[in-house]
């Protein structure tokens, strides 16, 4: 039976009980299952999802990235967290519209696909304040600078207000190169630091005769590190290409971001990337 098909027709049973937990893993897109599990999953349950379809959803196809999750991605350094996001807005999308909203507690990109993790709460409040974590990015097509503008900006709990537009950002200020328009995309956190702790702490409990229990370690740890209220970022090998200029050790550029106050961290997303706090023109 179809998973769509099954997950209408349960409620409709006797004695049904909502499920605590969901995991959509199925060959490509799990878009067509998102709006059917949003609805069948309990209050708080935890939804998984897997998405492999990355050519889409890292800018190969736009439109069928927008068909399939309502909204737009570009080619870029960043495009695995951007897909990453895109799938967070979808599903964050669809449960807005059951006055429902998500909590991302892990989100992954390992090899070809995506994964998240995030639990469904129902709350009309928080439902009105999703819009202000929903932004359009604005991505430069040669050094990949990228700006975020919100759908919508909160001026008082309960009140949002429509954001200015990207006015004046068809080239980029850095490198005169065009620029390009994704989204919308979720800017808010990927994951909660106390279930990444959680995580770790069960893994070294019972994921000791794991086969891949280093390669999970090693990447949950870099997740715990990375800066929660910083989307996307930069790569240093085409920092300094785009610049014609050899690339220093990373600790020295790290300790230049320190000095001048600015946070900076490592992401799973990318090697020799890092997310930082800093302005773009800064890190140039």
């Amino acid at each position: 039976m179809d998973a769509n098909v099954l997950m209408t027709l349960l409620p409709q049973a006797p004695l049904f009980f909502a499920p605590d937990v969901i995991d959509l893993d199925p060959y490509g897109s799990a878009a067509v299952f998102i709006d059917s599990a949003i609805r069948f999953i309990a209050n708080g349950g935890l939804l998984c999802v897997t998405c492999t379809d990355m050519a889409n959803l890292c800018g190969n196809h736009p439109a069928s990235t927008f068909a399939k999750y309502f909204s737009v991605s570009v080619k870029s350094t960043f495009c695995h967290e951007m897909a990453v996001r895109i799938l967070l807005y979808s599903l964050d999308l669809n449960a807005n519209r059951y006055k429902r909203y998500i909590v991302p507690l892990l989100s992954i990109s390992v090899d070809f696909y995506i994964r998240v993790f995030v639990r469904v709460l129902t709350s009309a409040e928080e439902v009105k304040a999703s819009i202000s974590r929903k932004s359009y990015v604005s991505v430069c097509s040669i050094c990949n600078r990228f700006d975020l503008f919100p759908i919508a900006n909160r001026l008082r709990p309960g009140v949002h207000h429509a954001t200015q537009g990207p006015v004046g950002h068809s080239y980029c200020d850095i490198c005169r190169g065009t620029t390009k328009l994704a989204g919308p995309v979720w800017n808010a956190s990927l994951y909660d630091p106390e279930f990444v702790d959680l995580c770790l702490e069960q893994l070294k409990e019972r994921g000791q005769n794991l086969a891949t229990y280093d390669r999970v370690n090693g990447m949950l740890n870099v997740i715990k590190e990375e800066l929660v209220d910083c989307p996307f970022f930069y790569h240093l090998d085409e920092m300094f290409s785009l610049v014609k200029s050899p690339m220093p050790k990373s600790l020295l550029i790290f300790s230049a971001l320190s000095r001048l106050g600015y946070r900076f961290s490592y992401t799973h997303f990318k090697k020799n990337a890092f997310k930082t706090d800093a302005p773009a023109k800064s890190d140039v």
